[in-house]
């Protein structure tokens, strides 16, 4: 039987930090991270896209059309 994996941080420093971020969700391809960040005062979607193996700086997602 083989060992189970050992769980690492995602992207340290970049995607994973200090703020309490939400479950994940990724594009089809894998190259887009959605996932929400919060500190008990506000909220927030956050996108980040990989971008030639690396992680950008994730950015406020802008949604297109108005939550009802």
């Amino acid at each position: 039987m083989q060992e189970p994996a050992v769980p690492q941080i995602f992207a340290p420093g970049v995607i994973s930090g200090t703020a309490n971020d939400g479950p994940p969700a990724f594009s089809p391809d894998g190259n887009t991270i959605f996932f929400t960040r919060t500190n008990g005062a506000w909220g927030a979607i956050l996108e980040s896209h990989k971008i030639n193996g690396s992680w950008s700086k994730p950015a406020l997602r802008t949604l297109l059309r108005p939550v009802v």
